[in-house]
């Protein structure tokens, strides 16, 4: 707690923890603590927020859309994992994903207004994917 006080909104630099940490060549575990203490609390903050809101984008269609559904449950279980282990520097996989994440929001209406197609019955093959999915679809579909 006495180094995340002292860190201050500008943090300790990239891996600076071990250095000035408690024991010895010992960091944080916890990938979302240790951008806090490195980078300051914004960056935290920052971190958090975003892979909250790559989770809440993908998982919109999520049910529907296979490659939304992968990304979605990939996102869960990086994160988890970023919780026990892992380091700032070396979260490529999150990193990825996160990217990942912000392609698919690009891109979600275009597949929103394809689900509706092939709900409709207009794309050949006729997916029943429920009521909450077609309400998705829509309001995916008609965002400006």
């Amino acid at each position: 707690m006495r180094l995340f006080l002292a860190a201050g909104p500008s943090g300790i630099s990239l891996d600076g923890f071990e250095a000035t940490g408690c024991i010895e060549s010992i960091g944080v575990h916890n990938v979302f603590l240790r951008a806090a203490l490195e980078f300051g609390w914004l960056a935290g903050l920052a971190l958090v927020a975003l892979v909250i809101g790559g989770w809440r984008v993908v998982r919109e269609l999520a049910p529907i859309a296979p490659e939304y559904c992968f990304v979605a449950a990939a996102l869960v279980y990086v994160a988890t994992v970023s919780l026990m282990h892992g380091r700032i520097s070396r979260e490529l996989v999150l990193y990825l994903l996160l990217g990942y994440a912000s392609r698919l929001w690009s891109e979600g209406r275009e597949v929103a207004a394809k689900l509706m197609v092939r709900i409709a019955g207009g794309g050949g093959e006729q997916v029943p994917p429920g009521r909450r999915a077609r309400h998705r679809c829509r309001r995916l579909a008609s965002r400006g």
